[in-house]
């Protein structure tokens, strides 16, 4: 037991960073730890009351058909949703092939601590997550019918227990792919396809939940005993808050422990063969020497970030969820086309069909940023760049290109497909192409600023390095800012012609790319020979 809570917490101090805050960090440092700090909080609130919003207006439909407990399944439904995604997301990184597994494999620690102290990790930031999504629905659901205190406590409880049983289910889903796609020489071929594939669905989900109208929430209400049969845990957590029933609550964190429990205990068996099994790589055996090709540099570097790109399943999988929405805003355009006045009718400004494609694929463009996680996912080998006979600016441009690769030509893409759908005409065409692809210079170029004033180049996972860093958060926030800002103009100026506000907003994003591109050149430049 103190081996475990020993690795806890070293894993939460390396995780947080807190050694290097408290005694190696200047001012300077402190100061961005506390903005980075913050604006997670931020980022938690928002998210906190948007859920809230949409629970209190699905709520007034609900209390006409006397279906409230929909409320308390819905926000169970997404808590469980989410938490399954993300444990599929991050399993591998936690579980099967965390970089220290041949180091704390080598300490005097037993398989049992190593894993405790790994599903830890897990579990806390799946039950963290689990309680900001789906409480707000409990929240509501326990405003709109006066429960007690302890119709609160106990929505807590119910929510950090029920996210073990996904956990579960992803861990189990994350070792099956990884195992099948380490049996094929094409491992991260396999595993990017097999975790897009299920992301479409779940967003296809999402969408789903988020359309519903009063007659689907009606068909639901009357359908409710039915969903609660297909899935324990919704009959037992209506039961348990609904009803205050303390059977359903016992037997429900009975279960949820026992199929935890019973995963802890099989998986701790193989725990170590499977680790290894999964370090394993394939190799090419046939290996000859020809004539080397010489190419030039921004090609070389280009190709050289390409394959590391490809070769990292959390780095695609995190950076190319902006391309998958916009293949995805493809497919909901066409399904709603005929709803699309009706749709646009609700914005406070007119606006024309050729705007919302270029507002949504700039929207898409800007979540899609590779360079963020860049310069922190070289690591302990980035002096080997740094020694190259490089500049910087070519490190710098073969990251952005990288960017500019991935996002690009999907752009493309979806762009001329809705144009075709949307008979738009060639102006329209190359105002949402231009603007597009001024947003994914602006995002790769301020991605790179931000990575290069918030690097972390020491993790042990690449998940911490791609997902968990202050950079990609972000740059996440700079993207969706710099949406959300034209949006805001739009509404309070409400020009007479939108085309005019497009070229205008065009040409702005384009001096911002410039600036940004300079102050790189510049400052970025002496912040990465720094580093």
């Amino acid at each position: 037991m103190n081996n475990t809570v020993l690795l806890i917490r070293v894993q939460l101090i390396n995780s947080l960073g807190i050694n290097k805050l408290l005694k190696g960090s200047t001012s300077k440092e402190k100061v961005k730890s506390g903005l980075f700090v913050g604006l997670m909080f931020f980022v938690a609130v928002m998210v906190f009351i948007q859920m809230s919003a949409y629970a209190w207006i699905i709520s007034d439909f609900l209390e006409k058909y006397k279906a409230m407990d929909v409320l308390i399944i819905a926000g169970t439904a997404l808590s469980l949703l989410v938490c399954l995604f993300m444990s599929i997301y991050k399993a591998s990184g936690y579980l099967f092939t965390f970089k220290d597994f041949d180091l704390l494999m080598s300490l005097p620690l037993s398989v049992r601590a190593i894993l405790a102290a790994k599903l830890f990790m897990l579990a806390v930031s799946n039950m963290g997550l689990s309680v900001l999504l789906g409480f707000p629905y409990f929240m509501v659901y326990g405003i709109r019918t006066s429960a007690g205190a302890i119709f609160y406590f106990l929505a807590v409880i119910l929510l950090i227990l029920s996210s073990l049983l996904p956990l579960t289910i992803g861990s189990l889903i994350s070792l099956g792919l990884g195992k099948v796609s380490g049996k094929s020489k094409r491992t991260n071929l396999i595993m990017i396809v097999g975790s897009f594939l299920f992301l479409l669905l779940f967003m296809l989900g999402m969408l789903s939940i988020n359309s519903l109208t009063a007659a689907n929430l009606k068909d639901i209400a009357e359908s409710i005993e039915s969903l609660k049969m297909v899935y324990y845990p919704f009959g037992l957590i209506t039961r348990t808050l609904a009803g205050l029933s303390l059977t359903a609550l016992l037997l429900f964190c009975g279960i949820s422990i026992a199929v935890f429990a019973v995963f802890v205990l099989l998986f701790s068996r193989s725990f170590k063969a499977t680790n290894t099994k999964m370090q394993e790589k394939y190799k090419a055996s046939d290996f000859k020497m020809t004539e080397l090709r010489v190419q030039s540099i921004p090609r070389a570097l280009l190709k050289k970030e390409l394959s590391h790109y490809f070769s990292s399943y959390v780095y695609v999988l995190n950076t190319g969820f902006g391309a998958v929405m916009m293949l995805l805003a493809v497919v909901m355009f066409i399904i709603n086309r005929e709803k699309l006045p009706q749709m646009l009718s609700v914005f406070p400004v007119k606006i024309s069909e050729a705007f919302l494609v270029t507002l949504t694929m700039a929207a898409c463009v800007s979540l899609t940023c590779t360079t963020a996680p860049s310069i922190s996912l070289e690591g302990r080998k980035l002096w080997i760049i740094r020694t190259l006979p490089l500049t910087a600016q070519d490190i710098f441009k073969g990251k952005i290109c990288l960017n500019l690769v991935v996002a690009v030509p999907v752009l493309l893409l979806s762009v001329t497909v809705l144009a075709a759908v949307f008979r738009l005409s060639v102006w329209e065409y190359l105002l949402s192409v231009g603007l597009g692809c001024a947003y994914s210079i602006f995002i790769a170029v301020t991605g790179l600023i931000i990575n290069l004033h918030f690097p972390k180049l020491e993790w042990t996972t690449q998940t911490a390095a791609v997902k968990q860093s202050a950079s990609v958060m972000l740059a996440i926030f700079t993207g969706f800012l710099s949406v959300i800002l034209p949006i805001v103009m739009l509404v309070l100026l409400k020009p007479s012609d939108i085309v005019v506000f497009q070229l205008l907003w065009l040409a702005v994003t384009v001096i911002v790319d410039f600036g940004a591109y300079r102050y790189l050149s510049g400052t970025g430049a002496a912040l990465f020979r720094t580093l």
